[in-house]
C-alpha cells in the first residue's frame, strides 16, 4: 500500500511539473516568436526603431519572468537535464533581446537576429 502511495505521488508530481512547465515554455515561445516577429518587420521598414526598442525591452522583462518561473520548477529526475537546457535557452533569449532593446538593433541584421531568437524558440519544448 505505501509502495502505491509513493509511485502515485511521483507521478502525481511529474504530472504536475510536465503541466507547468508545458504552459510556461508554450508562453515563452510565444514570446520569443513574438519578437521574432517585431525585428523582421523592423528589418521590412514596416516598424521604427523606437517601436523596436520600446517592444524589446517590453519583451525582455516578459521573457526574463517567464524564465525565472520556468527555473523555479523542480524537474523529476528524468527530466532535469531536458529541464536545465530548457532555462539556458530562455535566459539566453532573454538576454539577447534584452540587449537589442538597449544597444539597438541594424535593420540590415534584423532578419538575422530573428531567425536566431526563432532557433531558441525551438528549443522551448517539452
Amino acid at each position: 500500500m505505501l509502495l502505491v502511495l509513493s509511485v502515485s505521488l511521483i507521478i502525481a508530481g511529474c504530472g504536475s511539473y510536465a503541466s507547468q512547465a508545458g504552459k510556461y515554455l508554450s508562453q515563452g515561445r510565444s514570446q520569443v516568436l513574438g519578437s521574432a516577429y517585431t525585428l523582421e518587420r523592423f528589418g521590412d521598414g514596416e516598424v521604427s526603431t523606437p517601436f523596436l526598442q520600446a517592444s524589446l525591452q517590453q519583451d525582455a522583462t516578459a521573457i526574463k519572468s517567464t524564465a525565472q518561473s520556468i527555473s523555479s520548477l523542480k524537474a523529476p529526475p528524468g527530466a532535469r537535464e531536458e529541464h536545465q537546457r530548457q532555462v539556458a535557452a530562455i535566459y539566453r533569449a532573454q538576454r539577447l533581446v534584452q540587449g537589442m532593446g538597449q544597444r539597438g538593433v541594424d535593420p540590415g541584421t534584423a532578419p538575422e537576429l530573428a531567425q536566431k531568437l526563432r532557433g531558441i524558440a525551438k528549443e522551448l519544448q517539452l
